[in-house]
């Protein structure tokens, strides 16, 4: 019976581990992708929005503030803030993708993460 145990501890403990890790996952790894219109209605819950970064509005403000507005394929605007570092091709993305949450009281959407992608390095060079 004790060459048994010593083959269940091992078996016991990974599955403890596997179980707390699994635990311990941020919401960010599990935050769906929703419309602008979504993002309202789940006021406080973290989420990811995709949207056209509308340049005319953006603002610095201090201390490593943005504000700035979005839009989504269904036309609907959405403003934004976000303290942290500026990430490096913000100002030439088309697109960016948002993690964070609608704060209903504000009335925008407090960015914790900012995605971007310049559509310019993907387009095939044209020889």
């Amino acid at each position: 019976m004790v060459p048994e145990m010593k083959k269940i501890i091992p078996i016991l403990i990974i599955i403890t581990l596997a179980v707390f890790a699994f635990l311990s996952l941020d919401d960010q790894f599990f935050s769906p992708y929703v419309s602008i219109k979504k993002a309202k209605e789940l006021s406080g819950q973290y989420v990811q929005i995709i949207g056209s970064l509308k340049k005319k509005s953006l603002l610095h403000l201090k201390n490593q503030q943005l504000s700035f507005e979005i839009e989504d394929e269904k036309a609907d605007l959405l403003k934004i803030f976000y303290q942290g570092i500026k990430p490096y091709n913000f100002e030439h993305a088309q697109q960016v993708v948002l993690l964070g949450k609608y704060n209903k009281k504000k009335e925008l959407f407090e960015a914790e993460k900012i995605l971007t992608k310049c559509p310019s390095k993907y387009e095939k060079k044209v020889k």
